[in-house]
């Protein structure tokens, strides 16, 4: 319904109450069988009919906003699903491109840990490094007892983290390796 129209509702009359238009949607007759040159709508079905339009004003506002700004991303620029078989030290993963256009924390998350010993896993020590022209730069190296590292919000580039040590044992083995960047 346009902005300026408006219900019309007749003139109540003795045999026609206030009550009984307002109450009474017509159907292009009175209730007492009288035709009506206009149809009249309950006051309800207007303040309906603007909250659509304005839910759907909303909607399209919305979308357009969307489209125009972009999305935000909820979640890490990316991330990588994959296993570790075999690993000893010095080991080292494959490369990834961080392009730093989130804020996310790069991490390394393992699950179904185990090493070539009865004792089982503890802790395997794993060291991240960025791959640069010369020597790679050294981000740290953190404690991973089958959880996640994390080693924060990296530069843009490519990084790969190496196994740097392991307790107790010699060879690692990692069902699940979540890399996040």
């Amino acid at each position: 319904m346009h902005r300026n129209q408006r219900c019309r509702y007749r003139t109540p009359t003795a045999n026609f109450p206030t009550a009984v238009a307002e109450s009474y949607r017509w159907k292009g007759k009175t209730p007492d069988g009288q035709a009506v040159s206009r149809v009249p709508c309950h006051a309800g079905e207007v303040s309906k009919a603007m909250h659509a339009n304005r839910r759907i004003t909303g909607v399209i506002a919305g979308s357009l906003f969307l489209g125009l700004v972009g999305v935000v991303p909820a979640h890490a620029e990316g991330s990588r699903n994959t296993y570790i078989s075999d690993w000893h030290v010095n080991n080292e993963s494959k490369r990834w491109t961080d392009g730093n256009r989130d804020g996310a924390s790069t991490s390394v998350q393992f699950s179904g840990c185990s090493t070539d010993t009865a004792d089982g896993f503890k802790t395997a020590t794993l060291t991240l490094y960025k791959d640069v022209f010369g020597p790679d730069e050294n981000h740290g190296t953190r404690n991973n007892h089958c959880n996640t590292s994390s080693w924060g919000d990296m530069s843009a580039g490519d990084y790969y983290f190496t196994l740097a040590g392991i307790f107790p044992g010699s060879t690692l083995h990692v069902k699940r390796v979540v890399i996040r960047y």
